[in-house]
């Protein structure tokens, strides 16, 4: 028995026999911290453009609809903030991240807040938004919709390449690389288009509270200033991602919350064997060949899940420096 373990029994009133339940500082301090802070304002980062399917280097419509459910499922997480830098892409991979958004705000608040780009599809998801943050120079808006078909017929007709197809109906050979399109795919595809765009403007009347008409006058793929966009509706307030979280912390009723980022970082084994996965391997070996711009050119026209797609993506890229 020590001096101290005699002092302690002494001051708690026991005998020399019986024991001290003790606990280590260090697990003190854990069980405190956790009984603290049960609440947690989740910030979502969405970088990058919009795309179809699974991937680590852009917004993934499948991996992002499976954090947006988790979080949803999360009762830790009080409020969701979606903090967006997108110049937009797919418009069907936009279209299933705005459902389950709309979602997530049935059970707790969702807050957006506006980066570098917010435009077409990026502007398009912030549309399930409780409210919106934009920084004064977020180039935001581009509310349009356009249709990508690859056409390689000339190309190939002057390195004699040709192909004779056998269809069963008007519409088998809709989309030819080699033999290009016809006035009636032409006509279907433009029809997609222009309905692909109302239900756009349809979702941003809803969210801005505003006609049709008031949306198309500033639509039709025109970008504006974050500041502009305060002006005209398209966003409540010029604000920060801080100024996101304190709002989305006050509507949720958090005091006492820690601030938590989405997706988790990996770890430093997770990135190593990612490194080991085909697919990024591909990406990356194909990226380093042909560079970022035609990278992205690529993913736009030969990759398999994006092929022959209407897109909600800003026909402009413009870099800040």
């Amino acid at each position: 028995k020590t001096e101290y373990d005699a002092f302690l029994k002494k001051k708690l009133n026991l005998k020399n026999d019986d024991e001290i339940n003790k606990i280590s500082f260090n697990k003190y301090i854990n069980s405190f911290e956790t009984s603290t802070k049960k609440e947690e304002i989740a910030v979502l980062y969405a970088s990058g453009k919009i795309m179809n399917g699974e991937g680590y280097d852009n917004i993934y419509s499948e991996d992002y609809v499976k954090y947006i459910k988790e979080l949803q499922n999360d009762k830790k997480v009080k409020a969701v903030v979606l903090r967006i830098n997108s110049p937009g892409g797919s418009a069907n991979a936009s279209d299933e991240i705005l459902f389950e958004l709309q979602q997530l705000k049935k059970t707790k608040p969702l807050i957006v807040s506006f980066g570098d780009y917010a435009a077409s599809g990026g502007y398009y998801i912030a549309m399930a938004a409780d409210k919106i943050y934009s920084e004064p120079n977020t180039l935001t808006g581009s509310i349009g919709v356009f249709g990508t078909i690859p056409n390689a017929k000339e190309l190939a007709n002057k390195n004699g390449i040709r192909a004779d197809v056998v269809a069963t109906n008007a519409n088998s050979n809709m989309f030819s690389m080699l033999n290009g399109m016809s006035p009636h795919s032409v006509n279907i595809i433009t029809r997609s288009v222009e309905q692909t765009y109302k239900r756009f403007v349809h979702f941003v009347t809803q969210n801005r509270k505003k006609t049709f008409e008031q949306i198309d006058q500033v639509g039709g793929g025109r970008i504006w200033s974050g500041t502009r966009a305060k002006e005209i509706g398209l966003v409540d307030e010029l604000g920060s991602l801080h100024d996101a979280i304190l709002f989305a912390a006050k509507k949720a009723g958090a005091k006492n919350y820690e601030v938590a980022s989405y997706p988790a970082k990996k770890d430093k084994l997770d990135e190593i064997m990612s490194m080991f996965n085909s697919d990024e391997i591909e990406a990356r070996w194909i990226k380093s060949k042909l560079g970022v711009d035609k990278y992205k050119l690529y993913q736009q026209v030969l990759k398999e899940n994006n092929k022959s797609e209407t897109m909600m993506e800003s026909p402009y890229s413009v870099t800040l420096k």
